[in-house]
């Protein structure tokens, strides 16, 4: 009679992050969406937009260099209250649409669903207990690149004297 022998951590690990990276992959159109959703905030009603280019590259700088949502998310914050006129400080301006895209929508809910895809196909082990963490900060890192490219080409357009730089800067969502 044979017994099947558990898995390697090493063998498991790496299903873990190719699932992972599937799931994620599968995520991506919706964090655009958003992300795009959430630029479109800084259309001003006359003139230009006061965000620059190098205040939005300053929060992906941070992204990069930490493994933490909420050193991020404290970061917009500190931008918020820096330069209000420019992040904003209503409930659907730029930067509190960031913060609650990543703390309460979207971004957080795609790292659920990760955690929950993962954790049911390979089992819910220690080996697996990190893989929350893991994804929602490689998808708050993801959303704001994505959002900081949609930003980049609104700017451009904007710089270029068009007066349209702002619409259209996401497809509505396919039907299922």
């Amino acid at each position: 009679m044979s017994e099947t022998q558990p898995l390697p951590l090493e063998e498991i690990q790496v299903q873990r992050d190719l699932l992972m990276q599937q799931v994620i992959d599968r995520q991506l159109s919706r964090l655009i969406q958003t992300g795009a959703k959430a630029v479109a905030t800084l259309k001003p009603a006359s003139g230009k937009t006061p965000m620059e280019e190098s205040q939005f590259r300053n929060v992906l700088n941070v992204a990069r260099e930490t493994s933490s949502v909420d050193v991020i998310t404290n970061f917009i914050r500190y931008q918020i209250g820096r330069t209000p006129r420019v992040w904003g400080t209503q409930h659907t301006a730029f930067g509190p649409t960031l913060i609650r895209d990543i703390e309460d929508g979207a971004v957080v809910q795609a790292a659920r669903t990760v955690r929950d895809t993962v954790q049911g196909r390979l089992g819910a082990d220690a080996a697996l207990s990190d893989v929350f963490d893991d994804a929602y900060i490689r998808l708050t890192r993801l959303y704001l690149g994505y959002a900081m490219r949609v930003f980049y080409y609104g700017k451009r357009r904007e710089d270029d004297g068009d007066p349209t730089a702002w619409d259209q800067l996401f497809r509505e969502e396919k039907e299922k």
